[in-house]
């Protein structure tokens, strides 16, 4: 991805912190607690249909870009006026689904990024697992899922992929699942940069192809650092930085954990730069 493609999608900080007053009018804890239940929701039903991870990654990316610009609680996109809105629900969605909800978007962004990332899964097996996740006690799913019932959902489904693309400007561009080699690329370099170092007590860099594998330490490491990916996707930290940004920062906060992170002169940036 381009440079400025990239900063252009990017959110300031700022901004970020005005998100759940301005766009979700409730506190930041709510903001938090709904982006993990719809991230949840997301790795459960793509877990449950044999998904890969990247997919994951995407359809979690997807789900925060939308709720950085439309409120958890709002029965319409912040963009549309009333009038549009009503005009648009009544052409496409079932009438017992007039309202946007997150489950819905949840699943529509997972549908979209088995797409993207070359691992679709049919709508008709997507619904049947929606419907097996989705909390009976909220109403939005009958308990017996029938044909009638199934039509409705695959219609519903179909209109929120309309829905979520429209609103993301059709850019499906996500760099997170690229992020977890570029974490385990890091890791096996500084790893075992560190182990050549301390057996001929000299500085010595290995080639990248040198590095073939990783000791006992290293891969406790690595799964540790991949454990910080998935928890980002949590966060609004793809909203604010790029992949190669997070996957360094997240190698370099393992390395802290495991207390072998030297000091570097101008900060770790430099060492990215060069990188």
């Amino acid at each position: 991805l381009d440079p400025r493609q990239r900063e252009s999608r990017l959110m300031k900080k700022v901004d970020l912190h005005a998100i759940p007053h301005l766009v979700h009018r409730v506190e930041e804890h709510v903001v938090a607690k709904m982006r993990w239940e719809g991230c949840a929701f997301i790795r459960t039903v793509g877990t449950n249909l044999r998904m890969f991870k990247p997919a994951l990654s995407s359809a979690c990316v997807y789900f925060t870009r939308f709720y950085a610009r439309n409120g958890f609680f709002d029965t319409k996109p912040t963009a549309w006026d009333d009038g549009e809105w009503h005009q648009w629900r009544q052409a496409q969605l079932p009438a017992r689904f007039r309202d946007l909800h997150w489950r819905f978007v949840a699943i529509a962004c997972l549908f979209i990024a088995g797409k993207v990332e070359d691992n679709p899964k049919k709508i008709y097996d997507v619904v049947i697992q929606f419907h097996k996740e989705v909390p009976k006690k909220e109403k939005l799913v009958d308990p017996e899922l029938s044909d009638g019932h199934i039509r409705q959902l695959k219609e519903t489904l179909f209109a929120y992929e309309r829905l979520v693309l429209a609103d993301l400007d059709y850019d499906m561009i996500v760099e997170a699942p690229i992020a977890f080699n570029q974490v385990a690329q890091h890791i096996k370099f500084m790893r075992m940069n560190l182990v050549a170092a301390a057996r001929s007590q000299e500085k010595y860099t290995p080639a990248l192809d040198e590095q073939t594998s990783l000791d006992a330490d290293g891969l406790q490491m690595l799964r540790l650092a991949l454990d910080f990916v998935e928890n980002s996707l949590l966060t609004t930290l793809w909203l604010e930085y790029d992949a190669p940004t997070i996957a360094f920062g997240i190698a370099w906060l393992t390395a802290k954990f495991f207390d072998f992170a030297p000091s570097l002169e101008g900060g770790w940036w430099r060492l990215m730069n060069e990188r």
